[in-house]
């Protein structure tokens, strides 16, 4: 018997399984979140940092789709460490800040 060698990844689209996404129970959790984000008027969104594609086209599609649906991030930042200096910053969401007069009325 001779065995061949396979460097496909397990997970990957030509590895043994298949693609994660599309087996179960991910498949039945990406039509779950289709159905709920295309039903919603807003989408609050807590602790991702849009790094599933997937998911971001999902998002996209639903809000284009919709006349009334809005997504709302909530991203407090992140705090640095400088090692250069021994000191620490806030970076804002995105890489930019918002700043407004504390008497401005905002809605959020």
């Amino acid at each position: 018997m001779v065995w061949q060698e396979t460097w496909n990844r397990i997970n990957g689209p030509n590895g043994m399984f298949g693609r994660w996404d599309e087996r179960e129970p991910y498949q039945t959790l990406y039509a779950h979140l289709h159905d709920r984000l295309h039903s919603a008027r807003l989408i609050v969104v807590i602790g991702y940092a849009f790094h599933d594609e997937r998911v971001n086209r999902e998002i996209i599609e639903a809000v284009n789709t919709s006349d009334s649906a809005e997504v709302l991030v909530v991203d407090p930042g992140i705090e640095r460490y400088v090692k250069s200096s021994d000191s620490t910053h806030w970076e804002p969401p995105f890489g930019r800040r918002e700043e407004l007069p504390p008497d401005t009325d905002h809605p959020v």
